[in-house]
């Protein structure tokens, strides 16, 4: 049974589709890898260290200021 409502995907959702699944299954790939030379430890480590960087770049290129007091 199809919606009459539904719609196609465009080629950038597709695209964005495509990316996404490269960057997921492109993660696997490279944990099985690495974990035959360096530690569990280590390898979490990386990728904590690097997703902030990431992290941290995009919030500069974006201009989003980061808050500087604790709410409690």
């Amino acid at each position: 049974m199809t919606d009459g409502n539904a719609k196609s995907m465009t080629p950038l959702e597709w695209s964005m589709l495509l990316v996404l699944s490269i960057f997921w299954g492109g993660s696997f790939l490279f944990v099985s890898l690495a974990v035959l030379d360096f530690p569990a430890f280590t390898i979490a480590f990386l990728r904590v260290a690097i997703a902030t960087v990431v992290l941290w770049v995009v919030l500069i290129g974006l201009r989003i200021k980061t808050p500087k007091e604790k709410d409690i």
